[in-house]
């Protein structure tokens, strides 16, 4: 619970440093939204700067954490488009969300991303191509989309300290 306490406290501090919008947990693992319910200038730049960061302030919590005996790596995916937006639910719950292929897009992508890497799809690419460097890995046959995927990977390594558009 330590280390899952650390692991969000340092995710939150992101997460709210760019703006974004935390949507659920799921274990280890976190849906976040960038333009909804809040629209903000060039919302595919804003969420791969909060994915370098990130990965940033996570690779430095990972460190003590391996010393401690823990094996832990931190994998994250992007993915653009339209989805559903809004309460979601039943009549004795609701939540925030966001549906669609693209969320499942952006699932897969996390799930199939290893430790250290950012893996985002096309749209995301094209958006933030000449800004932050890209690597396009290949296409990759994804679950539950029927022709491959394009997949690029942005370099945290390679990507100089960024603050949100808009802040000080």
């Amino acid at each position: 619970m330590s280390v899952l306490s650390e692991y969000y406290a340092c995710l939150g501090r992101a997460i709210t440093q760019f703006a974004a919008t935390l949507i659920s947990f799921s274990g280890d693992g976190l849906m976040v939204l960038v333009n909804a319910p809040v629209p903000v200038e060039e919302p595919a730049l804003r969420a791969v700067d909060l994915a370098v960061e990130m990965q940033k302030s996570v690779q430095g919590l990972i460190a003590g954490w391996r010393s401690r005996g823990y094996q832990v790596g931190f994998g994250i995916g992007l993915a653009s488009g339209a989805a559903t937006v809004g309460r979601i639910g039943y009549a004795d719950r609701f939540d925030y969300t966001a549906i669609g292929s693209v969320v499942n897009l952006a699932a897969r992508l996390c799930a199939s991303a290893a430790d250290r890497e950012i893996l985002i799809d096309a749209e995301v690419a094209e958006r933030v191509r000449g800004k932050r460097p890209l690597e396009r890995l290949g296409d990759r046959q994804i679950k539950g989309f029927d022709e491959a995927i394009p997949v690029f990977g942005i370099s945290f390594d390679t990507v100089a300290d960024i603050k949100p558009q808009g802040s000080a």
